[in-house]
């Protein structure tokens, strides 16, 4: 049936209550929506109502609201679920060419911050759910940091393929304190031990000692460089993309004393291509061992020591930021490598450093 050019709707109660709040919902919409207000339900309406009090407190009003919210909203391109998109982005990463171990750690990571909610929508992961995820762990703060790093990626992928609209990792900190952020350092007595106990009774592990010690590379890249990646006459040595960390191709200039160091072990081991010799691991570590080692070996400890001692002596934060392979934007030798103290407390001066340099083989 149809009543000025529109048609009518009959509609069905299961009760008599029913029917009548129906009715005045349709009657507070048509007083104050008019005509298109009818289509609300009762719940419809009473929203509508709320949302506009609420604006009207700050001088707003819905036909505002609504434009700013579609003057700045992103459009999400596809729904997914957060236990899809890190498979997606895994594989995404694979694809990149991503090491191993990256992937591993990544794989670590992700997996434990979506186990339980696999099936949760990705736009519907908020920022509370990351800094309860953070916290429930019972990890140091400095190792929060680096998950919240891992998990700001993650998003950040999401992002850019237009899956969320919002970043929930917008905001999220992790503040590491002062004494968790300090790196460790050998002292020249340290390494000119190590240096000894490996020359003598682990020659084939001179050059790697000598590479993390003197010249700041990191294992994985020592890991697979060969002898005709050092050029001695030039006392350089090659890092090809594919080795290194940030994907980025370097050439390392080394330290005199590190030079000397590659031919001692080049003369003492002739047949030996390989710079780290196969399954080094456990004979590593009872050579640290043997050198006096007795507490667990620190993090990155070699690395951290070449730069330290480096800035130390020459105080060029921009020839550090080269052997290391920071990007020169990056802040992490500013904030990490002054002022450092070694294992046994004493800060690094240039005296030391200069000591720490003059380490040679058969000294």
């Amino acid at each position: 049936m149809r009543e000025g050019g529109k048609k009518r709707l009959m509609l069905y109660f299961s009760t008599k209550q029913e029917a009548t709040d129906a009715m005045r919902a349709r009657a507070v919409a048509r007083r104050d929506f008019g005509a298109s207000g009818e289509g609300l339900s009762a719940r419809e309406v009473a929203e509508v109502v709320s949302l506009r009090g609420r604006l009207a407190k700050v001088g707003g009003s819905l036909a505002v609201a609504v434009e700013f919210y579609l003057r700045h909203a992103k459009t999400v391109r596809e729904v997914v679920t957060l236990g899809d998109w890190v498979q997606r982005a895994l594989r995404e990463k694979e694809g990149s060419g991503a090491r191993e171990s990256y992937l591993g750690a990544l794989r670590v990571v992700w997996g434990g911050f979506a186990r339980g909610r696999e099936a949760v929508k990705l736009a519907d992961v908020s920022r509370v759910d990351l800094e309860t995820w953070l916290e429930s762990g019972g990890w140091a703060r400095r190792t929060q940091a680096s998950k919240l790093g891992d998990l700001r990626l993650l998003f950040a992928m999401a992002e850019k393929a237009e899956l969320i609209a919002v970043n929930p990792c917008a905001g999220v900190e992790v503040k590491v304190l002062s004494d968790e952020a300090e790196i460790s350092c050998m002292t020249p007595a340290q390494a000119r031990e190590l240096m000894r106990v490996v020359s003598v009774t682990g020659p084939d592990f001179i050059a790697y000692a000598a590479l993390g010690i003197f010249a700041g590379l990191r294992t994985g890249e020592i890991e697979q460089l060969s002898l005709g990646d050092i050029q001695f006459d030039e006392g350089v040595v090659v890092v090809s993309s594919a080795m290194v960390k940030t994907r980025a191709r370097r050439v390392v200039k080394l330290p005199v004393n590190a030079v000397e160091w590659l031919r001692f072990w080049a003369e003492k081991m002739p047949g030996q291509v390989r710079v780290l010799p196969f399954s080094w691991e456990r004979r590593w570590a009872a050579l640290r061992e043997f050198a006096g080692w007795k507490l667990p070996w620190p993090k990155n400890v070699m690395r951290h020591t070449a730069a330290s001692m480096h800035f130390a002596a020459h105080g060029d934060e921009a020839a550090v930021k080269t052997m290391l392979g920071h990007h020169a934007s990056e802040d992490t030798l500013h904030r990490h490598y002054r002022a450092v103290k070694m294992l046994d407390g004493r800060i690094i001066t240039p005296k030391i450093a200069g000591e720490f340099w003059g380490i040679l083989p058969g000294r």
